[in-house]
């Protein structure tokens, strides 16, 4: 088969499965990483932020929702590239800074597997609020302007950013059932027919400091 006719013939497969590795490229092209690289520059693919960045899509097949986010099946990618700079992005663009929870809320991912690596980062403030590590704007302007929404938020007592109304249901049955895993938490209120899952269920009761130490933890 001519080049061209490969490279044809492995983009239609590249759309139709939407995500491909670099190896599976590579199996397809019948070439070596260098030109594999090559080829992703030249079709300016994206990256995974999550799964190591190791899953790539072409910008046709992305469409990123009003977060900047795009989810297919366990892999996401980002508008603004991998993981560091969705964060940073996320976090300058908030309305009242983002705590670890509300960041693991929108990137999809538990806070404390990649929020270590974010104490000492250009371009984010981290300041204790409450008992609590707030991430903002290191912008002046922006950083005044997302504190005091945040103590406006904090006399209002708001959920945090990016929970739906459903997230209150979380609460009121861990104060219903306290003895209950997060397991069984959402599943009785999948059960009701509310839309929630563990990651986010672990998000809102760490936010409130609500989280068993063994169960929870697990």
């Amino acid at each position: 088969m001519l080049e061209k006719e490969k490279e044809k013939s492995a983009l239609i497969l590249f759309r139709k499965k939407k995500v491909m590795t670099i190896p599976t490229l590579m199996s397809l092209l019948d070439c070596s990483m260098p030109t594999i690289r090559k080829r992703l520059r030249k079709w300016k693919v994206h990256t995974s932020y999550n799964k190591n960045g190791s899953y790539y899509a072409l910008p046709e097949v992305i469409k990123f929702d009003k977060d900047g986010f795009w989810r297919y099946k366990q892999i996401y990618f980002s508008q603004y590239g991998n993981l560091k700079n969705t964060v940073i992005q996320i976090i300058n663009a908030s309305k009242s800074g983002l705590e670890s929870t509300e960041i693991g809320k929108l990137t999809g991912l538990l806070p404390r597997s990649f929020m270590s690596h974010f104490q000492n980062i250009p371009g984010i403030n981290r300041e204790k609020c409450q008992g609590k590590y707030l991430y903002l704007s290191n912008d002046k302007s922006v950083l005044q302007r997302q504190k005091k929404a945040r103590e406006e938020g904090l006399k209002k007592n708001y959920l945090p950013e990016g929970y739906t109304t459903d997230a209150v249901f979380v609460l009121v049955d861990r104060l219903k059932h306290p003895g209950s895993t997060l397991e069984q938490c959402t599943r009785r209120l999948r059960n009701q027919g509310r839309h929630v899952n563990a990651d986010m269920a672990y998000n809102l009761l760490s936010h409130f400091g609500l989280l068993k130490k063994t169960a929870d933890l697990k």
